[in-house]
């Protein structure tokens, strides 16, 4: 077919081009108003910001793996304009490696503007476009959080812009995106098949060599895929040419399907130790001191707050290191000087009504983060000062030196050397709480030690593979084997304290098995012949969706636990443990279902069910799962909504109301461990 575009004369495109030109010098610039923002892929944010002029409302960042591709946002304008002028505001953050490409579009025809880097701070970034370019709608291409916060477009309007089809368009070769597939289990819920490609204007279409294995399917309106037979397949991406775009090649990936894993009963022992297991260890929660603490009288329990957290047997405490050393080599415990929280009162009061603590010592503090650029400094970095190696125990020294001090003072060894403690007894003022060196408190016994290191949203700075987060906890266990010095690492304070690896965001025993890997290379082996880990409790998060259990944002609802895959999930590590780590006990700690009807995890109403109680319905049924699989503990994500009425997922997950009263699910779990939690549980 002839190329229409050769049609149109030269001249005419000069005459066209002239005219605009022209008629863009007599007229008066002004403001453009944005009409509407759609995004070619939807990742996670909401622009709607762009609409407004109010720098206290920003797009929010997301940091999940679906945001981190190119996309087009498409900004249209009330008028047709000669665009003269974009104004950007630059907030925070430098990106020249991935910058922000700003275009106009006019029609089908799209023309390059300028790049935003990022590189200003607060003010607002001028982009002059001379000559003027005709557009109807102007094109963010981003990447991630690299974005403006501010988009302000003015030219001259015009009802007669230059014909934007007088240049001949020169053809770019389409390009998919299509990520490793590798392993399912069959009855894995229906999974999404996705791909990118610089040609946004064409479907992405999906088939598979082996329907028999698995089959794929629009039908929905999105490319799902269904693990149906045991063996292997490959799914093939395609995409035809349309535009200025030619056809893309096709990009083929494999894909194995594997039976159930077979799990034997679980084990009474480990390492000679006996585990009595009982139903009322499902029944633990996320907290915050807040949570029981007034914060305008923090050093004692509020009375109020207290009766929430009784209705479970256990807290997670997420407990930001800063409170402890908000200054470096400076400890305090009660008072903290981090918001003056009673931690010794706290711990006290919950060992008293029987709630089991475990200590979540997470984030990264302000002394430490200093040390990194202002433009990667990030309180879930990984725990190091900058520039230090991921990949040694030594890096991890401060972090591990703070283990020490919490283990010595909360663990049960009395026998601790006392020169190697230390607190701040220095008043903040007149009347205030002094700190005082205390040993073997004995009330708590489990240490976890920070919070989803695998936090591939945040890059390079926050994510530990395998090999590093077991240099990490060498460290924080016992100094890497007691080689880093005195007053370091938790087993030098309190052999008896339990470190718990951090819960891993990708629920992958594979993860795991690199930790163990490391051990086998830089901790050799003990007496018995088993491997020297540096962890006694195994620990990973998974929220039961229709995506495989996802936290990537691309589940679109909740799901029973049974059906979800958390059943084969919690197979599989607990097969990986009696595998691999002798039998070591497996945990959860966090799991749960918003109540938000926009968020990708939540509950919903099911026939006469409202959504609260199909939350309440399949919360209790993660806890009797997971008890029926031989994982030891469970605790749910959280005790209070984080963001009461936010569509983000995570936001409403609580299982108390603002007024303090428990949520039917809440209820359900009371009321089950008041009938069944004591009995002691038998695998037949």
């Amino acid at each position: 077919m002839a190329n229409p575009f050769k049609r149109i004369s030269l001249l005419a495109y000069l005459v066209s081009f002239f005219w605009a030109v022209t008629t863009n010098g007599q007229q008066t610039a002004s403001r453009v108003a944005i009409t509407s923002i759609a995004p070619s892929v939807f990742t996670g944010q909401d622009y709607s910001p762009w609409l407004n002029d109010d720098l206290s409302s920003l797009v929010s960042e997301v940091w999940m793996p679906i945001n981190s591709q190119y996309i087009d946002v498409t900004l249209k304008l009330d008028r047709q304009t000669n665009v003269t002028q974009i104004r950007l505001y630059d907030y925070q953050g430098v990106f020249t490696d991935n910058p922000a490409s700003i275009y106009a579009l006019y029609g089908t025809q799209k023309v390059l503007l300028g790049k935003f880097t990022g590189e200003k701070y607060l003010e607002w970034v001028t982009m002059p476009v001379s000559p003027a370019v005709p557009a109807d709608a102007i094109i963010v291409h981003k990447i991630g959080n690299n974005i403006p916060q501010k988009v302000q477009v003015y030219g001259q309007a015009t009802g007669s812009l230059a014909a934007p089809t007088t240049i001949a368009p020169t053809l770019v070769q389409s390009v998919i995106n299509f990520g490793v597939l590798g392993t399912k289990t069959i009855g894995v819920a229906p999974f999404e098949l996705t791909a990118t490609s610089n040609n946004t204007g064409a479907p992405i279409v999906f088939a598979s060599s082996n329907p028999g294995v698995v089959s794929v399917s629009n039908s929905t309106g999105k490319w799902m895929a269904t693990a149906v037979g045991v063996g292997a397949a490959s799914i093939t991406a395609s995409q035809a040419a349309n535009g200025y775009f030619t056809t893309a090649t096709n990009v083929v990936q494999p894909i194995t399907v594997q039976p159930v894993p077979v799990i034997a009963p679980v084990p009474t022992q480990t390492n000679g130790i006996a585990r009595e297991r009982k139903l009322k260890q499902q029944f633990g929660v996320n907290a915050f001191e807040w949570d029981l603490e007034d914060p305008n009288r923090p050093w004692e329990v509020d009375a109020t707050r207290l009766p929430a957290v009784k209705k479970f047997n256990g807290i997670r405490h997420y407990l930001d290191w800063e409170r402890l050393e908000a200054k470096e080599g400076s400890y305090t415990f009660s008072p903290s000087y981090n918001g003056g929280w009673g931690y010794d009162e706290m711990y006290t009061r919950l060992k008293a009504e029987g709630v089991e603590v475990l200590a979540c010592i997470k984030t990264v503090p302000t002394w430490m983060l200093a040390s990194w650029p202002s433009t990667e400094r990030d309180s879930e970095n990984v725990p190091v000062r900058y520039g230090n190696d991921f990949g040694k125990p030594s890096s991890y020294i401060e972090q591990a030196k703070l283990a020490f001090q919490f283990a010595a003072r909360y663990g049960s060894n009395r026998n601790v050397n006392p020169s190697l403690l230390s607190v701040n007894s220095t008043p903040r003022w007149t009347g205030d709480g002094v700190n005082q060196v205390k040993i073997g408190l004995n009330l708590i016994q489990y240490m976890e030690c920070d919070n989803e290191r695998d936090k591939w949203w945040k890059g390079a700075k926050a994510n530990q593979n395998p090999a590093q987060y077991a240099a990490n906890l060498s460290a924080y266990y016992d100094g890497h084997k007691n080689t880093m010095g005195p007053g370091v690492g938790v087993k030098n304070a309190d052999p008896n304290m339990q470190v718990v690896m951090a819960g891993l965001a990708a629920p992958d025993p594979n993860y795991v098995k690199g930790m163990i890997e490391w051990c086998k290379q830089n901790r050799g082996y003990k007496a018995d012949g088993s491997v020297n880990l540096c962890w006694d409790v195994i620990n990973y998060h998974v929220y039961s969706n229709n995506d495989n259990c996802s936290q990537t944002g691309t589940s679109t609802r909740g799901q029973a636990p049974e059906i979800s895959g958390a059943a084969i999930i919690g197979q599989s590590f607990m097969q990986m443990a009696r595998d691999y780590a002798g039998s070591m006990p497996v945990w959860v700690t966090e799991t749960g279902f918003d109540t938000n009807q926009g968020s990708p995890l939540k509950a919903i109403a099911i026939g006469n069910r409202s959504i609260v109680e199909t939350q309440a319905d399949w919360t209790l049924r993660t806890s009797l799962m997971y008890a029926r699989l031989g994982i030891e503990r469970n605790f749910f994500y959280q005790l209070y909504d984080d963001n009461p009425g936010n569509s983000q997922q995570f936001a409403t997950m609580g299982l108390t109301n603002a007024d303090r009263t428990p949520r039917l699910a809440t209820q359900f779990l009371n009321q089950a461990n008041q009938l069944l939690g004591s009995i002691p549980l038998k695998r037949r």
